[in-house]
């Protein structure tokens, strides 16, 4: 069993490095940002029209300085399930250009997601880590609409932030 341990670390440790210590292109995607809300979850109707497609008012933005300009982003919607769950999701995501420039700042950034109902809150504390071979984000702080969430999820492969 020590000798499995120790040839994964060995494995894992060197999949991103060449044995000259040039990186390799391990084909990480970029950082995402994806709020998935559970179909179940009443809320869920608040992004959708009465055809269960999504609603024009979905979108993400930030205000300016003013609290009054919204800047919106680039939006992603669809529904789909999550790993081996059962149950279906609405996947909204953040495009990743704009999750690295406005997000991953090393400040709390809030960012709100317009829908038919009232907007969510999302602030977030993400900051930029670095390692030989690889930079990618790490979440520190999430309050979603005032509560704070426990488990934080990376932004470096594709975080995708429950709302059950």
């Amino acid at each position: 069993m020590k000798k499995l341990a120790f040839y994964l670390v060995l494995l894992l440790t060197g999949f991103g490095c060449t044995d000259t210590g040039e990186c390799l292109d391990t084909g990480i995607p970029p950082e995402r940002f994806i709020v998935a809300i559970s179909m179940e979850n009443p809320h869920a109707q608040d992004f959708l029209n009465e055809k269960k497609e999504k609603d024009g008012s979905v979108y993400f933005y930030k205000l300016a300085n003013d609290n009054i300009t919204k800047t919106p982003y680039k939006t992603l919607v669809g529904i789909g399930k999550i790993e081996d769950s059962k149950k279906e999701y609405l996947m909204i995501e953040l495009d990743g250009n704009i999750v690295r420039n406005i997000l991953v700042t090393g400040n709390s950034e809030t960012i709100y997601l317009n829908n038919k109902g009232k907007p969510d809150i999302l602030q977030i504390k993400a900051k930029r880590v670095e390692t030989e071979c690889d930079t990618f984000s790490k979440t520190e702080e999430l309050i979603i609409n005032g509560k704070k969430k426990e488990e934080l999820p990376s932004l470096h492969w594709s975080p995708i932030i429950l709302i059950e």
